[in-house]
């Protein structure tokens, strides 16, 4: 059972909500963040956007576990590779390398469309502390959800006690989603013939198996990418 408690007194704005998880399997309570990064409606506010007002003024100590999301509005090549030119990234950055919180979003997945211009981009991100990067499993987009929003729903799981966890194919540490299968499914049909006739003369069950894997491995190595590290990737 988890218990959940508003944490008001750290955060009071309706763009930034401050909640505390906890159970009698977390050691220390989880303060999870929910920030929209909106522009100041106040024109004399010289700290225009959210991050600046509210999230910049909480600090927090080393051994809280921490967890920020949401859409933030901001453009970074950390998690967008085609992104040169930073927008509002400057305090966000600066906020989570001073409390040492690592991406938690797999780099380069967009997770906004404009149905209005067709256009898409990686806006919804989510950030976790050193203390808890490794109970975070499994972020992927669900595509079978229509919320009928530009906003795609975001999915991962914390997890704080060891168990046995299947693996998300949408986590793994190759980039599937700039994998070019058409060539992928030629270079397979054209080395086909090949890998059966060699296959026929394999008598040992185990050793087709070994052979085929290989084969498979071959192909993907061709045409299937590993995940980029960014240099702002953090070794924690």
């Amino acid at each position: 059972m988890s218990f959940i408690a508003d944490w008001s007194d750290i955060v009071n704005s309706e763009d930034m909500q401050a909640i505390s998880i906890m159970n009698n399997k977390i050691q220390r309570k989880i303060l999870l963040f929910n920030i929209y990064n909106e522009k100041s409606q106040n024109a004399d506010d010289e700290q225009l956007y959210t991050i600046e007002r509210e999230l910049a003024k909480v600090m927090l100590n080393s051994e809280q576990k921490v967890i920020i999301v949401e859409d933030f509005n901001a453009h970074h090549s950390w998690w967008n590779a085609k992104i040169s030119n930073f927008i509002k990234t400057k305090a966000l950055i600066k906020w989570v390398n001073l409390h040492k919180c690592n991406l938690i979003n797999t780099s380069d997945i967009n997770t906004y469309h404009s149905y209005s211009d067709q256009s898409s981009s990686i806006l919804d991100l989510a950030f976790a502390s050193k203390n808890m990067r490794n109970h975070i499993k499994n972020w992927h987009i669900d595509e079978n959800i229509n919320t009928e929003f530009d906003h795609e729903v975001i999915l991962f799981t914390i997890v704080m006690k060891k168990v046995k966890l299947i693996k998300n194919s949408l986590n793994a540490s190759y980039n599937l989603q700039k994998v070019d299968w058409k060539d992928f499914d030629e270079h397979l049909q054209k080395t086909k013939d090949k890998m059966m006739t060699k296959m026929q003369k394999i008598t040992s069950l185990k050793a087709k198996v070994i052979y085929l894997t290989k084969c498979i491995k071959n192909t993907v190595k061709l045409f299937v990418f590993k995940q980029r590290i960014c240099a702002k990737s953090k070794l924690w």
